[in-house]
C-alpha cells in the first residue's frame, strides 16, 4: 500500500515538472501609437506572412515586392528588448527579423548615421543579396578590412544599434555580429584613455563628453581601436557611442 502511495507521489511530481515545462511564454501586443505612425521597410523582398502574433501558422503569402513601405498596426513582443512580429492590416503578422524599423537609409551626407566604413577585422564574412540575410552570395576578402558603405538598415529606433550594411550593389553583411560600423563622429565619456598602435596607454581624453572625429579602425591585441588623430591617439571602439 505504501509503495503505491510512493509511486503515484512520484508520478504528479513529474506531471508538475512536465506541466512547467511545456508553459509557453506570452506576448504584449501593442497598437501603433507613434507620432508620425511607425512604418516597416521590407525592402521589396517577399517576407513571409503569418496568420498569428507568433508567426507559427503560415499564409502560404507573402508581401507584395511592389511595396517596400508598410504601416504597422500593431506590435508583438515577448520582452521589452525588440518587436518579434509586426501586424501590418488584417491580422497579416510578419516576422520582426524581416522587416526594418523606419526605411532603409540612404549613406549621403544628409542621412547616413555618421557611419564612416564597414570594419571585418580581415574575417571571411558571408555576403547576403538582401537585409534579410536569407541567400549568401560569397564572402568579404579577409586580405581587406576597410569597406565603404552605401546603406544601412537597423530593427530598433536607437541610433547606437545599426543591423545590416549594404557594401555596394546588394552586398549586404550582419553589422549585429559579422562586422562593425565604424562612425564618424563617435563620442567618448571624459577621461577615456587613449593608446598608441601598440595598445600601449598615451594619455586620455578631455575631462568633459565630446564628440571626436574618427579617422579609420584598427585591431590591436585582438581589439578594435579607433583612430581620434595621430598613431598615439587610438581609443576602444567599444567605448564609443552615438546620440
Amino acid at each position: 500500500m505504501h509503495f503505491r502511495k510512493w509511486l503515484l507521489g512520484i508520478f504528479v511530481i513529474l506531471g508538475t515538472v512536465l506541466l512547467s515545462q511545456g508553459q509557453v511564454k506570452a506576448m504584449t501586443i501593442q497598437g501603433n501609437e507613434s507620432t508620425p505612425p511607425l512604418t516597416v521597410d521590407s525592402y521589396n523582398m517577399p517576407v513571409p506572412i503569418y496568420s498569428n502574433p507568433e508567426c507559427t501558422q503560415s499564409t502560404g503569402k507573402t508581401l507584395n515586392t511592389g511595396i517596400s513601405q508598410w504601416l504597422v498596426i500593431q506590435s508583438a513582443s515577448y520582452s521589452s528588448h525588440g518587436v518579434d512580429a509586426y501586424n501590418l492590416g488584417n491580422s497579416q503578422w510578419v516576422k520582426g527579423t524581416d522587416v526594418f524599423y523606419g526605411h532603409i537609409g540612404q549613406t549621403t551626407p544628409m542621412n547616413r548615421m555618421g557611419i564612416l566604413e564597414a570594419y571585418s577585422a580581415g574575417k571571411k564574412v558571408p555576403v547576403y543579396d538582401s537585409p534579410q540575410l536569407w541567400h549568401i552570395t560569397g564572402y568579404l576578402d579577409p586580405s581587406i578590412r576597410d569597406w565603404a558603405v552605401t546603406k544601412y538598415a537597423t530593427f530598433s529606433p536607437d541610433p547606437n544599434y545599426i543591423s545590416r550594411l549594404d557594401l555596394g550593389n546588394n552586398q549586404w553583411v550582419d553589422s549585429s555580429k559579422d562586422v562593425q560600423a565604424i562612425r564618424n563622429p563617435f563620442i567618448f565619456k571624459p577621461n577615456e584613455p587613449l593608446y598608441n598602435s601598440n595598445g600601449v596607454q598615451t594619455g586620455s581624453l578631455s575631462d568633459a563628453a565630446s564628440y571626436y572625429k574618427v579617422f579609420g579602425a584598427k585591431t590591436i591585441n585582438g581589439e578594435t581601436y579607433v583612430n581620434l588623430g595621430d598613431d598615439n591617439q587610438w581609443a576602444k571602439f567599444k567605448d564609443g557611442i552615438v546620440n
